[in-house]
């Protein structure tokens, strides 16, 4: 079977138009079983033109990616092509998304910077293509199977994510120094979904209904492939985006209320005992979350910081 459409991407693309445009590629494989190219010239595009990120020829067609906001995403259907366009950062290495890469996923882009065109891509994959992520897993997919992929009553759409922040820090986390490298915990992923304990023979049981065919290139499981799905499916939940930590917030209380301490003098602000937790021997492992002096000063941080 012959593809009838071209994904088109422009010579230096994103990271994040890159995984895009792959990720369009795979699913459409998926359920037709064809390969539908991926070209940075569109003069070897052929039949409809699948446009994935900004490029040469979404100029031509007065579609600016520098006009966009902060995480928004574009989809656009035009005569002959199907623009899927976003703010992306400016980082434009080269992706690896071959499933032979162990450590692929230390080469796509950051889900806390701009991922727009991704959000395009999976846009039209759920709206019109009637693809589910109902988790990182291979049973959480769904990619209904059809020989020929038709698009029907498209809609022009542009949208920009309610909530800036979308994530789980516990599950999103740094693989590399450079900071440019990013990989979802597979481990954490999978005990916060399931019902078993990791130390059970239950546990390990559902893992491989989760995981069928991970299971039969690798009988012994491979957690670097598990990572590199978690963190797909990182992006096809539209986690990420605006760099925003909150965990752990109260633990400068202690300097600053609880003991002045010698090597951080200049935090301390007077002893307040009533912010803390009571009935423990020494220093009260939390705060006292209802009391009317703590949450004061909780909201003149916040107030203070914003």
């Amino acid at each position: 079977q012959q593809a009838t459409s071209t994904i088109v991407i422009a010579p230096d693309a994103t990271k994040a138009a890159q995984l895009a445009a792959y990720e369009l590629q795979w699913h459409l494989e998926q359920m037709s079983g064809t390969t539908v190219p991926i070209v940075t010239d569109a003069a070897e595009a052929t039949g409809t033109w699948l446009l994935v990120g900004a490029s040469a020829e979404t100029e031509r067609l007065g579609i600016a990616a520098e006009k966009l906001q902060d995480q928004e995403s574009v989809v656009q259907f035009l005569p002959g092509a199907i623009v899927m366009i976003g703010k992306d950062a400016e980082d434009r290495g080269v992706v690896q998304y071959d499933p032979a890469h162990p450590r692929r996923y230390t080469t796509w882009p950051d889900p806390y910077d701009n991922c727009g065109t991704l959000g395009a891509v999976y846009k039209v994959l759920e709206d019109y293509c009637g693809v589910r992520w109902f988790n990182a897993t291979e049973l959480g997919r769904v990619i209904p199977h059809r020989r020929t992929v038709v698009i029907t009553n498209a809609k022009d759409h542009s949208e920009i994510p309610a909530f800036t922040n979308r994530s789980s820090t516990s599950i999103i986390y740094r693989v590399s120094l450079d900071g440019k490298s990013w990989s979802a915990s597979a481990e954490r992923m999978g005990r916060g979904a399931q019902l078993w304990r990791a130390d059970t023979p239950e546990y390990g049981e559902i893992d491989r209904l989760n995981w069928p065919e991970l299971y039969r290139k690798f009988p012994n499981g491979n957690v670097e492939e598990m990572r590199s799905q978690c963190l797909l499916y990182v992006y096809r939940a539209r986690w990420g985006g605006e760099r925003f930590g909150c965990n752990h917030s109260f633990y400068g209380y202690y300097n600053r209320f609880w003991e002045k301490n010698p090597n951080a003098e200049d935090q301390w602000e007077g002893h307040h005992p009533e912010y803390f937790a009571v009935g423990y021997e020494g220093q009260p492992p939390e705060p006292c979350f209802t009391n009317p002096g703590f949450i004061n000063q909780v909201i003149k941080d916040a107030d203070d910081y914003f």
